[in-house]
């Protein structure tokens, strides 16, 4: 039996149906060999197959109860009995024999992981503190690092081979070295991954843990690569300490396995300083943390509203209003300015995509840039995002994005009657619609956004309160509290 926010994985033999009774609602996604086939809505009692083929399936329960029993095509075993694994809080089928078949698979189990948006030109080693935070129980995880980065909208090896030495810091000042292929540094190639050994830890859910490393690139001439703390940090993020510091001399000291290194919050200053949360020093952090798990992960993919770029991080160390609506493991692969043609044909966005190995789920959020900056039409945003999908994400649940609204104002967003619709609102509007009406093909779902933020589906300005408070600052990005508002509202259940 399942109750509402517990979902359950097995596979089903070819042959097979599956029959559901049902007194609330769920949904359903069946995988076949290589690609997803089918996703059913559940709202009463029902038996969906029998299929031709072998299928992972995933029932999540919304509401109500939904009792599953597997209907297989060997009648000697046409009864599973149902157990529960009180340890992940999760009921399921126990096949024949008695052992369970729970899917587990290496996925995201933290957030605040992501690509290198900026290149610092010219340093060839730098010592960082990222603050991550746990999306549940952890005894056991591998950290992915890579040595490639954005330059521009493009995607760009590091001209040279790095090293990194790396160290797990929970609680805080109590370390846990990190190694690689039983080493303590561990070499990456230009342009190249590595994934860490298997670490043991002991981090509950929902505590902070912050991942600190030495980068070193001895031979780089481009210089190294880093998050451009613009967009992952804020003011509101200062009791975190994360940080960075850039060695002007090298080599530098090692500080990634010991407590002496002094985050703190950077206010411009010369190269050197130690500049956490600093817009100039980029911050290297870890592409993913993952484990050996049962729960969803998401992948975010999109510009810079996606990022999160304007807020600041929440009580859990979420910032963007996806993070902080998920609440479960994140690798956000957004960048600010990214139109979604500059990633057709191309391969600007294949490193990026590759770590969807790590999710369940993808969001995919663009649209803004190619409507307001590049005046695209919406049959062609439409079909460049169904390209992006069938490229990279063809074996995926994939949820889009609507397109939230871009105003001037003449009073600082206070009141709507004071606010303009740019010109391109029309094709908004009309690429909007068509997302709503499933014209993403790849798609499984739709999180409308503009409907969360907007003052109507047709008014195209944001939402006011007739109270001072605003939920933009610059008419194109939700502040922190158009986040925090957007956020409560959208329905992520079926991700949770």
């Amino acid at each position: 039996m399942l109750y509402q926010n517990q979902f359950y994985t097995d596979t089903l033999p070819a042959g097979s149906a599956l029959s559901i009774t049902s007194t609330g609602t769920g949904l359903v996604t069946f995988t076949s060999p290589g690609q997803i086939t089918k996703q059913v809505s559940i709202s009463s009692s029902t038996t969906l197959g029998p299929f031709q083929y072998d299928q992972l399936y995933r029932v999540s329960c919304l509401s109500g109860t939904i009792n599953l029993t597997e209907v297989l095509s060997d009648a000697a075993n046409s009864v599973a009995t149902l157990a529960t694994d009180s340890g992940n809080n999760v009921t399921g089928l126990v096949g024949p024999g008695g052992a369970s078949v729970m899917t587990i698979r290496n996925g995201q189990v933290a957030n605040r992981c992501g690509f290198s948006s900026s290149v610092y030109a010219g340093y060839k080693q730098c010592m960082n503190r990222s603050a991550h935070r746990a999306t549940e129980n952890l005894t056991s995880v591998k950290l992915v690092f890579g040595n490639w980065g954005m330059n521009g909208g493009t995607e760009q090896a590091n001209d040279a081979a790095a090293t990194i030495e790396c160290s797990i810091e929970y609680p805080v000042d109590t370390y846990t070295r990190v190694t690689f292929s039983s080493a303590n540094i561990g070499n990456m190639a230009s342009g190249a991954n590595i994934t860490s050994d298997a670490v043991k830890v002991s981090i509950p859910k929902g505590a902070v843990f912050y991942v600190r490393n030495l980068v070193t690139s001895p031979n780089t001439t481009t210089g190294l690569y880093g998050t451009d703390n613009t967009y992952v940090h804020s003011s509101g993020a200062g009791s975190y300490l994360e940080g960075q510091k850039w060695n002007a001399s090298y080599p530098g000291t090692d500080y990634s396995v010991s407590g002496n290194l002094v985050m703190t919050k950077g206010t411009g200053g010369t190269s050197g300083n130690n500049d956490g949360f600093n817009a100039l020093h980029p911050l290297y952090r870890p592409l993913a943390i993952i484990a050996q798990t049962v729960n969803p992960s998401v992948l975010i993919a999109g510009d810079s509203i996606a990022m999160g770029a304007k807020d600041g991080v929440d009580t859990q160390l979420a910032a963007g209003f996806y993070e902080r609506a998920l609440k479960v493991g994140t690798i956000n692969v957004a960048r600010s300015g990214e139109q979604i043609i500059a990633l057709m044909g191309g391969s600007n966005f294949t490193r990026r995509a590759a770590l969807y190995q790590y999710c369940s789920h993808v969001i995919v959020a663009f649209g803004a840039n190619d409507v307001f900056v590049a005046s695209a039409a919406a049959a062609t945003i439409i079909t460049n995002i169904n390209t992006l999908i069938s490229t990279y994400f063809a074996n995926f649940p994939v949820y889009v994005s609507t397109v939230i609204p871009q105003v001037t104002t003449s009073d600082a967003y206070i009141t709507e009657a004071n606010q303009t619709v740019k010109a391109q609102e029309s094709v908004r509007l009309t690429l909007n619609n068509s997302i709503r009406a499933g014209g993403v093909v790849g798609a499984v779902g739709v999180f409308d956004i503009d409907q969360i933020i907007s003052n109507s589906y047709t008014g195209g300005k944001f939402k006011t309160f007739g109270t001072g408070a605003t939920l933009t600052t610059d008419g194109v990005h939700p502040n922190q509290l158009g986040n925090g508002y957007t956020a409560a509202q959208l329905n992520v259940g079926l991700i949770r």
